[in-house]
């Protein structure tokens, strides 16, 4: 730090240079790396890991002996062990189930195909098809998923240097093209087999070595462990014997590279292996190598001569960061290294972050308009700024601290101030590190508050004025541990898997609730928090039923917080599920228990300001009288509308919206010519808005800067176009008279046509047809008369009156029809007719029938 030669600093310290990622060049083409960080992808590593598996030596569904390979199939997250003394293949399910998968559960040895003998490694696909290298059977045995016994992919089962052959297989691939690649350890190769395999007929291809044991690049010297990057066409192969690493270019007759480690000479050093075997590359193109017997884990960078060690501590132990003899390794999807701690029979994975990792625990800096605080753990003290901020460096050297941690032991996970405190202080949490993560232990955990009550003309790092305490209780060691305060800076809460607390500053008194209250039924590991004063908002992962493969849902729970009790009260929480129409949909959220930066949240409170109003959507619309400027030219009314809304969305903040106005113009020629044309306009308006950049979600309203107000942009304007349209008529007006004149004519030569026609054709015929069948129907009635008798004189006067009756009563209604000549004529007619058949049949008929036949 620069300042006054008469002041002292109150850590008595002088500030370091920052740090540099150098690389420094050692040679053509290679590179020293002196941190993980400087690596590809920037990965930083802690040498301290959990067991997954591993519950002491024996041959439980939860012990090994003496494992060897590991497998983890990146679909399923599976995970496969090759527990070579009990001759059998072990998997983990993600719930945490375990369950032999190959070989006998008792660990008993064999030949026969449902046993197995010191298998070395495996291999498996997403079914839960496995490949495994049967060492000691010298052979490749296929698995099924749930079979009894397996089948011989590859080798004859017999020890030898044929090519049908093995001689302790070590490692086994399976590619994407269904080819089984395979190390053969004391063949000194590495060979490659088809998955169609036939006993009689199917040998090796030799991909890489078979020049015998030996130090030279093209040699290979107890090839044990293998990875194939099969994009690159590359052989990463470690060399047991000679403490190297061969990098094989397939189909590349140039002599080969030794990647890591110097042949035939053993070491310690970072330059050097000691019988290494397992390895495997990140996605970065990092190298890691299982240094067997050095009883560590190294990182090997692209094209360095320096080997990183990120697990391990180099000595033998079986602490969480220490290695017994490791001889495999792994990575999860999601990049999570896994470890086969052979001596200690166990295999372990989920390294902590590095204590130095500025990110690991928390974010380290926070500041508000009077102070600016960053607790950098590497350099054991807080870097404090005090406003006014400025670029000036010498004036911030004037207005800056750096104070020291009470011990070297403390780790700060985090540091928070309120948003509207009137003092230059701050909180502090955070936990010892050196102790074990695994035991329950008193003053793990602690809180601490500092305030400067110094001058703010001429700043004073000794009236910085320290206050600590630890949480009362013993736990394990919380990987979440998230903390907040009041918006006045006086009140910090903070918030764990196990505990919350209440630290009130101005009475150094901690409070603390000793167990999970924002979510006391279900395990909740918080992640971010916020508090405004009177509501809390808290997000982090909810787990889920271990038998569920999505192992944790991200969860916000809004809440209050008695500082008093420290005791939470959830209001209600919003779970946000894995979208299965994207690219979550194949996420799990595995080892969201564990700190890591990619389930890094950040929330922020953020209220809605009084007397201010969410919009859903909005209405833009132009109106306008007409305007008449002659009797042939108009201009139409003005008016239309439209409105503007997004599904799900709300109006953003800045809103901009163009509107163009096209004019329309209908251009009417005169139906006599000289007249004038009749001209019509009207505008017509056509809307452009930019709907994703408009409308935006609830969340992200409430991300953006706080306003007041809504800001809505209308542009106007005018097409560089108008429509025309022009109507003219299709005759002039002496062509319409004529044509009318044609047609009436037309229409009055067609009535008269009809007339004549009627009148010299179709009446006529109908009166003739009319005669015709009256005619007729007369001379049927004298015919039928004629041929009538009367028996009775009696009968015949009934019948004749009656008669008479109903043809009198049909005769009144004919009146029309007939005339009284005719009918005087036919009843004359008659009277005759009876006179004669009364005389001729000597019966006398009553007077009173010839008076009554035609009435």
């Amino acid at each position: 730090m620069t300042g006054n030669a008469d002041k002292t600093v109150c850590t008595c310290r002088i500030q370091p240079e920052q740090k540099k990622n150098e690389v420094e060049s050692a040679r053509s083409g290679e590179a020293i790396y002196k941190e993980s960080t400087e690596c590809p992808g920037g990965l930083a590593w802690n040498k301290r890991g959990k067991t997954v598996i591993g519950n002491g030596m024996g041959s439980g569904p939860d012990q090994l002996y003496l494992p060897n390979g590991i497998f983890i199939e990146p679909k399923t997250h599976i995970l496969y062990i090759a527990d070579m003394s009990n001759s059998r293949i072990q998997k983990r399910y993600p719930n945490g189930d375990i369950k032999t998968a190959a070989g006998q559960a008792n660990g008993t040895s064999g030949k026969a195909p449902n046993m197995l003998s010191g298998p070395a490694d495996i291999f498996a696909d997403e079914n839960e098809n496995i490949f495994i290298a049967d060492w000691g059977n010298q052979r490749i045995q296929f698995w099924q998923k749930d079979a009894n016994s397996g089948k011989t992919v590859a080798g004859n089962g017999s020890c030898g240097p044929a090519l049908n052959e093995f001689n302790f297989p070590s490692t086994v691939f399976f590619d994407s093209k269904k080819n089984i690649i395979v190390s053969d350890y004391k063949n000194q190769r590495v060979t490659q087999w088809p998955f169609s395999f036939d006993p009689k007929t199917s040998i090796g291809t030799i991909i890489a070595g078979g020049n015998g044991a030996g130090l030279n690049p093209y040699q290979l010297n107890g090839p044990t462990g293998l990875y194939y990057d099969e994009k690159n066409q590359i052989l990463y192969i470690s060399n047991e014997q000679s403490h190297s690493i061969t990098q094989w270019v397939l189909g590349d007759y140039e002599p080969r590279n030794i990647y890591a480690g110097i042949p035939g000479r053993p070491g310690n050093s970072a330059a050097q292996l000691f019988f290494p075997e397992g390895l495997t590359l990140d996605k970065y193109g990092n190298l890691y190598v299982a240094d067997t017997s050095n009883h560590r884990i190294q990182m090997v960078c692209p094209d360095a001569i320096l080997g990183i060690t990120i697990a391990g501590t180099g000595q033998l132990g079986n602490s969480s960061s220490e290695l017994s003899y490791p001889a495999d390794i792994a990575f999860d999807s999601d990049l999570n290294l896994y470890v086969s701690d052979r001596y200690n029979n166990r295999i372990q994975n989920d390294f902590s972050p590095n204590v130095n990792d500025y990110n690991a625990y928390g974010l380290k800096i926070a500041a508000n308009n009077l102070i600016l605080v960053e607790a950098q753990n590497d350099l054991d003290w807080f870097n404090i700024q005090l406003a006014p901020y400025t670029d000036d460096v010498t004036k911030n050297d004037e207005r800056g601290c750096f104070l020291g941690y009470n011990d070297s032991s403390w780790y700060v996970y985090t540091i928070a101030l309120g948003k509207n405190q009137s003092t230059y202080s701050f909180f502090f949490v955070g936990e010892m590190i050196g102790l074990d993560e695994d035991e329950k232990l008193p003053n793990r955990t602690f809180v601490g508050f500092i305030n400067y009550n110094g001058s703010l003309d001429a700043i004073d790092c000794d009236d910085f004025i320290l206050a600590k305490t630890y949480v009362t209780g013993a736990f394990t060691h919380q990987e979440q541990l998230v903390m907040t305060t009041d918006p006045l800076g006086s009140v910090a809460y903070g918030f764990s898997d196990l505990f919350t607390f209440s630290y009130t500053a101005s009475t150094n008194n901690l409070t603390v609730q000793q167990n999970n209250s924002p979510s006391p039924s279900t395990p909740f590991l918080p992640y971010a928090v916020d508090y405004d004063g009177s509501h809390g908002i808290i997000a982090g992962f909810l787990k889920n039923d271990q038998n569920s493969r999505i192992k944790y849902n991200t969860t916000v729970i809004l809440f209050t917080i008695d500082a008093s009790t420290a005791a939470v009260t959830p209001i209600t929480s919003w779970r946000y599920p894995m979208n299965g129409t994207t690219w979550q949909a194949g996420q799990t959220n595995a080892g969201a228990d564990k700190n890591d930066p990619k389930f890094d949240i950040l929330i922020t409170v953020q209220f809605t300001l009084p007397n201010s109003y969410t919009i859903g959507g909005v209405r833009i619309g132009l109106s306008a009288p007409g305007k008449n400027k002659s009797s042939t030219a108009i201009l139409q009314d003005l008016g239309f509308s439209q409105t503007f809304n997004q599904s799900g969305g709300i109006l953003g903040q800045d809103v901009r919206i163009t509107l163009q106005l096209t004019k329309v113009i209908n251009n009417t020629n005169p139906l006599i010519t000289g007249d004038d044309e009749a001209l019509s306009g009207i505008w017509i308006g056509s809307f452009l808005v930019n709907y994703d950049e408009s409308f935006m979600t609830n969340t992200s309203y409430l991300n953006a800067p706080p306003k007041t107000s809504t800001n809505l942009t209308l542009t106007i304007s005018e097409t560089p176009y108008y429509i025309l349209n022009e109507q003219s008529p299709i005759a002039r007006l002496p062509e319409i008279i004529y044509h009318d004149f044609l047609y009436i004519t037309m229409i009055i030569g067609m009535f008269v046509l009809i007339f004549v026609i009627a009148e010299v054709m179709i009446l006529p015929c109908v009166s003739w047809l009319i005669r015709k069948c009256r005619r007729n129907a007369d001379d049927k009635y004298r015919t039928d008369s004629s041929h009538q008798s009367v028996a009775d004189p009696d009968d015949a006067y009934s019948s004749i009156y009656d008669s008479n009756r109903q043809q009198s009563s049909k005769h009144k209604h004919n009146s029309a029809v007939v005339n009284n000549v005719t009918s005087l004529q036919r009843q004359q007619y008659t009277l005759n007719q009876y006179a004669n058949r009364i005389e001729d049949d000597s019966q006398q008929l009553p007077t009173m029938w010839n008076r009554q036949a035609y009435l």
